[in-house]
């Protein structure tokens, strides 16, 4: 018999429910860009002897949309629900991408909801490519001056507190086999996939610094 203590227990999401770690938001014109950080992404804190290969990966559009003519959002935003973090590249490009807006707010006002022990802004990545990202915490948002920020994260109030985020602005990101670039995204790696220091050699994680920009 299930006690109520039990019963409130929330429970991970199994692999059916959300077999992508991170779906990859981005403009157009960052295509090259989100394919490399979708590489490196997928091979930080795995083993060597599976890399190259599709298990649980990161979503993004122009690798993973079938043919068939069906309606970006119908497509897209299915994915969303079947993934356990947002990832959004940053630049200038997605300053006024409505694309990317409309992802970002399906993330925070549906398909981020039910995952266990967080708030679907917690699972809301940046990665910044270029331009800037100004926080205001007087709105808890970024700011209009924000060249790298899109809409969606221009309102006010999405975030408790500014987010932690990738900078990839002096690091080239087409070099996904440059330690430098997957230690960058260790961070990220760790929180949607927790594992042990005990482990981290065997995942690729090494003894290096995470040289992300905390600011939790």
């Amino acid at each position: 018999m299930t006690s109520p203590r039990d019963a409130e227990q929330p429970t991970q999401p199994t692999d059916e429910e959300r077999p992508y770690f991170g779906f990859i938001s981005y403009a157009r014109e960052d295509e090259q860009a989100a394919r490399h950080i979708q590489a490196a992404l997928q091979r930080v804190g795995m083993p060597y002897s599976m890399w190259g290969r599709r298990k649980r990966p990161y979503w993004r559009d122009s690798s993973d949309l079938s043919a068939g003519g069906r309606p970006w959002r119908d497509q897209a935003f299915p994915q969303l629900q079947r993934s356990r973090s947002l990832v959004v590249v940053c630049s200038p490009h997605v300053y006024n991408s409505r694309p990317v807006s409309e992802e970002i707010d399906h993330w925070l006002t549906d398909a981020g909801h039910g995952l266990p022990g967080v708030r679907p802004a917690d699972r809301l990545f940046l990665v910044r490519m270029e331009g800037s990202l100004r926080w205001d915490a007087e709105t808890g948002s970024y700011g209009e001056s924000s060249t790298a920020a899109p809409l969606a994260l221009r309102q006010p109030g999405v975030f408790e507190h500014e987010p932690s985020y990738v900078d990839l602005k002096d690091i080239d990101p087409l070099d996904s086999d440059n330690p430098l670039v997957r230690e960058q995204f260790a961070g990220i790696v760790a929180e949607i996939r927790p594992c042990s220091r005990e482990s981290e050699g065997e995942l690729g994680f090494g003894t290096v610094a995470i040289d992300w920009v905390s600011n939790r």
